[in-house]
């Protein structure tokens, strides 16, 4: 056994995997190209492959027309709209043996769906965010992939909001979709090119009230990673011969920029970026709607974005109280964040002065509490629990009551170490944090948890751009004459 595995460790390739799902990919595209490579599994592509029963006559002449007169028309291609069927599927590499392949039935077919039963597109509308029953609209669609994308495009846009504006040029008025008309086909076309068609599942559109999934069976390729898919990337077709028609009559491009182009046009039209997702054995992509709306904010509680600024001023006039100007007495500055608490606790053992240690720690704390509160005015449990701690030492000043004080303090300093920095964990900054914890509620979902984030950010833009900041509770009357600011 040791002598096999020196034999095979002089062999192996030795590789880093990011995670398990990579490493199973990998995995699974190596074994498959070693089975190839044996003869055991066929080395030709699926739509690569023969169609069994399929003659010349389930090629329809009328979709080979359509598409010849629009690739002319799109990329110039050579071939006239008249060309025999034979002729035109031979020079697209769709005909194996004068037999027409599964590509050349996928695109051009009388009837895909009889000799392909995965060849179909199911689109379903959802007046919630969540896959539930009844579905207040279903439909699947056949026919050849052209048709399959122009079905399910036309389904999802006339589901979404849209508004018409005319034009200063033209005589015909101009429509603007919530989300991008490309966007939305640039989704669809990809899962229909890219898709594994060996599967027995086919493509599923859904439309929900604040987003767009669109999945497609068969993972990305193992030379992509969906990190790659946000950047420049090459082009990795899983069908290449069902991607050179389509490439032809302009429903996708060759260059790998599809993913690029629909970040770039939700970006441009406001909308958070499309999240992809490789899950396994299947794709998942979602483009989210502007879904910033009424029926979304009534959800949450809110009623308005103003309504937003008016909670917070409430917050924040509970939270503080304002007093006439005086001369600050001198204290000690403290980074309290830097503490060694250990050594502080045996220095606080030794000290004979422990009140006046108690003292210079309790300034220290106010002093961050109330950097804390200026930042989110939302964390008055903090402070409620530094006055009861303050009013227990307030009430007796014995030597145990100092010592369980000061233990106390220490105790809530961490609790505000691990406030300070949930900002960083929550992944929004000081402002978005606010908002965020304005609008959570108890008992969330991971997916509840991670809208509403995308709600406070989104907010937070809404805010500024209206030149609303949330520290504009200074100039309410109640407190616009308040020269000074201390924490009850």
């Amino acid at each position: 056994m040791k002598k096999l595995i020196r034999k095979a460790g002089d062999e192996v390739v030795r590789r880093r995997y990011a995670d398990t799902d990579e490493m199973l990919r990998l995995l699974y595209g190596s074994l498959i190209r070693y089975l190839q490579d044996q003869g055991v599994i066929a080395t030709a592509n699926f739509d690569a492959t023969p169609c069994p029963d399929v003659t010349l006559k389930d090629i329809s002449q009328r979709k080979l027309r359509w598409f010849l007169e629009k690739a002319r028309e799109e990329r110039g291609y050579a071939l006239s709209a008249d060309t025999p069927r034979k002729k035109a599927l031979a020079h697209l590499n769709l005909l194996a043996k004068s037999v027409p392949t599964k590509g050349a039935v996928l695109l051009f077919g009388n009837a895909p769906e009889r000799h392909i039963h995965s060849a179909e597109v199911t689109c379903l509308h959802f007046h919630g965010t969540e896959i539930e029953k009844p579905i207040p609209s279903q439909q699947v669609y056949h026919g050849t992939l052209f048709e399959l994308v122009d079905q399910a495009v036309d389904f999802v846009m006339a589901r979404i909001a849209r508004t018409v504006e005319p034009s200063s040029t033209s005589p015909e008025s101009r429509i603007r979709y919530e989300v991008p008309y490309r966007v939305v086909r640039e989704a669809i076309v990809n899962a229909v090119a890219h898709r594994n068609y060996a599967s027995r599942s086919g493509v599923q559109v859904m439309v929900f009230a604040n987003r767009i999934e669109v999945w497609n069976p068969g993972g990305l390729p193992e030379d992509l990673t969906v990190d790659l898919l946000r950047g420049p990337h090459p082009s990795v077709p899983r069908n290449r011969l069902l991607c050179e028609p389509l490439f032809l009559a302009h429903y996708i491009e060759r260059a790998g920029t599809g993913t690029l182009d629909m970040i770039q046009l939700c970006t441009e039209a406001g909308l958070p970026e499309p999240e992809f997702l490789n899950e396994g054995e299947h794709f998942r992509l979602i483009i989210w709607r502007d879904w910033l709306t009424e029926s979304v904010l009534s959800a949450l509680g809110v009623s308005d974005i103003t309504d937003i600024i008016w909670q917070l001023y409430k917050v924040v006039d509970e939270a503080i109280e304002t007093k006439a100007d005086h001369i600050a007495e001198p204290s000690i500055p403290y980074n309290i964040s830097k503490i060694d608490f250990d050594r502080l606790r045996k220095e606080f053992e030794r000290s004979p002065a422990k009140r006046s240690t108690v003292q210079n720690l309790k300034q220290a704390i106010e002093n961050r509490l109330q950097r804390l509160l200026e930042q989110n005015p939302l964390r008055t449990d903090f402070q409620r629990h530094y006055e009861e701690i303050v009013a227990e030492y307030n009430r007796e000043k014995d030597r145990v009551t100092i010592e369980k004080t000061f233990e106390a303090l220490l105790k809530f300093v961490q609790e505000l170490d691990e406030e300070d920095s949930r900002a960083v964990r929550e992944g929004l900054d000081e402002e978005s944090l606010a908002i965020f914890d304005l609008l959570k509620k108890p008992e969330l979902n991971v997916a509840d948890i991670k809208r509403i984030k995308k709600v406070a950010v989104d907010l937070l833009e809404i805010l500024k751009a209206k030149k609303l900041k949330v520290d504009q509770w200074r100039e309410k009357e109640s407190t616009r004459d308040a020269v000074r600011v201390t924490i009850r």
